[in-house]
């Protein structure tokens, strides 16, 4: 666990060190603070119920595809510089467990997610003002959109630590994300009820809806650890087989 610590520690310093992360933060509070503001604009009347349907449903469901495309970008870099410079042998041959290299990776991004994710409290707070008193779904919201993060940040590390170059990592790790997202298109085009609806809970626009209507709902929380759960597995075992 000392080691581990240690790990998550170095990791999330060389990653504040670094102008990318900054740079990733301020296009990504323009892009969903541009996208808020334009929402906002197009509302009529100030109710709870037009604030969520036309402000914050809009607003999150946008961010959540923005994240399709960002966090490849973001995890890109993860275990294809380790491999290009040499230290991933290092850390093979260190102390550590494989688990404890790859936790050490994904709880760094876990801290960037948390700032990443901070500036959206701003929404709130404009909303305040407008008279919107429902905090309670916006954070319910930013929770799973947060948990949909670490979801598509286990993606991104398991393609990271597969590809030889950053750029595969980016496309591979789009192209999961993609057909996850586009699963809950295709299932309303099949006839079959219970197939359709299998094929729904596999895709992640199925387990936002709740999150989105303040609601926690059990089977959205395991189906995202789980998805976040099976991709961290296979990853370690990858490691393990490096060694």
């Amino acid at each position: 666990m000392k080691l581990l610590k240690i790990l998550a520690l170095k990791e999330i310093r060389e990653v504040f060190n670094r102008p990318m992360i900054y740079i990733f933060i301020s296009i990504f509070s323009f892009i969903s603070g541009s996208i808020f503001y334009g929402n906002l604009l197009t509302l009529n009347e100030v109710t709870n119920k037009n604030i969520v349907d036309v402000v914050l449903a809009p607003t999150f469901s946008a961010i959540n595809f923005l994240l399709i495309f960002f966090t490849p970008v973001l995890t890109m870099g993860a275990f294809v510089n380790e491999k290009k410079n040499g230290t991933l042998n290092l850390l093979m041959l260190s102390r550590l467990k494989s688990s404890q290299i790859f936790l050490g990776k994904y709880i760094s991004f876990l801290v960037q997610g948390l700032l990443i994710f901070s500036t959206t409290l701003v929404f709130p707070i404009i909303l305040k003002f407008s008279g919107f008193n429902d905090m309670g779904m916006i954070f319910t919201y930013l929770i799973g959109l947060y948990l949909m993060y670490c979801a598509f940040v286990s993606i991104g590390l398991f393609c990271s630590l597969i590809s030889k170059s950053a750029v595969t990592s980016i496309v591979m790790s789009f192209a999961i994300l993609f057909s996850f997202m586009i699963l809950f298109t295709t299932a309303a085009l099949i006839d079959n009820v219970m197939i359709s609806q299998i094929i729904q809970y596999f895709s992640f626009g199925g387990h936002i809806y709740y999150f989105s209507r303040g609601a926690i709902a059990s089977f959205d929380i395991v189906y995202l650890i789980s998805f976040s759960g099976f991709f961290s597995y296979f990853s370690i075992q990858l490691l393990e087989v490096k060694r």
